[in-house]
């Protein structure tokens, strides 16, 4: 990893997880994400640019807004962070075309295990703009279209049927439409045999995470459990270590 190029685009990311946190508060509540300016939610007030740095000025107010001490949320610098870490990742180890699309779709990812994770719902634009991320992938030729097809059957397909086993079986809806579709656009984007692990790790976290609210009495047993952040959180540890898988296998019989 080279430090000069993933450092300045690791601040472009940041800047770009910024406006992700204005989609995250303000899409669920059906504003505007061009006006008003950036406000402090508690006061109102509206935040300077010199106060929206991303990162820093969390860190310089000590987490609190400047106007009235009100805390302000984790999500902040989190999603900063983990939005400068994509960029930096992306930017440095892939081709250009690849690389936009890919922290196009890793951005709306971001947002939409966000938003299903805290709402337990998609929004319909956020499920269209993946979807034509992943069809974009393929058009510009970063993926290939008989691979897409493939992973779309895996993607969206199978759960399909899963989830129409559970509904006959336990008369309740396993998954939501929105993860159906989120499943079809990632299987477009990652090919068959990366969709089909990402959703083989979605499942055992998702059962993992059932088992302990349920231990904890959480969950009665039958209570929803937002799929999407989980098949995300699956989807980067499959995109990531596929990437090094094929690094290592070049180095070993290429070199």
């Amino acid at each position: 990893m080279e430090p000069l190029v993933f450092v300045p685009f690791f601040i472009l990311g940041t800047i770009f997880g910024s406006f992700l946190n204005v989609v995250i508060y303000r899409l669920p509540r059906g504003e505007s994400l061009v006006k008003p300016r950036s406000h402090c939610p508690e006061c109102k007030n509206k935040i300077p640019f010199y106060r929206n740095i991303p990162l820093i000025s969390f860190a310089v107010q000590g987490g609190r807004c400047n106007q009235c001490g009100q805390k302000i949320a984790w999500r902040y610098p989190l999603v900063e962070i983990i939005s400068g870490l994509i960029w930096g990742f992306c930017f440095t180890n892939l081709v250009l075309p690849e690389a936009l699309i890919a922290v196009s779709m890793w951005g709306l990812l971001l947002v939409v295990a966000w938003l299903d994770q805290s709402h337990q719902k998609i929004p319909v634009i956020l499920l269209l703009l993946t979807m034509f991320t992943a069809l974009t992938s393929v058009i510009l030729g970063a993926s290939y279209w008989r691979l897409a097809v493939m992973g779309a059957i895996i993607g969206g397909v199978i759960p399909g049927l899963a989830a129409g086993i559970m509904f006959l079986i336990s008369k309740t809806a396993g998954l939501g439409a929105g993860d159906l579709l989120l499943g079809l656009s990632l299987g477009i984007w990652l090919g068959p045999y990366n969709i089909l692990l990402a959703l083989i790790l979605a499942c055992g976290l998702t059962l993992v995470i059932w088992g302990v609210n349920f231990l904890r009495r959480k969950s009665t047993g039958d209570q929803a459990i937002a799929f999407a952040p989980y098949l995300i959180i699956a989807t980067a540890i499959v995109y990531i270590t596929s990437y090094y898988r094929n690094d290592l296998i070049e180095g070993l019989f290429f070199n």
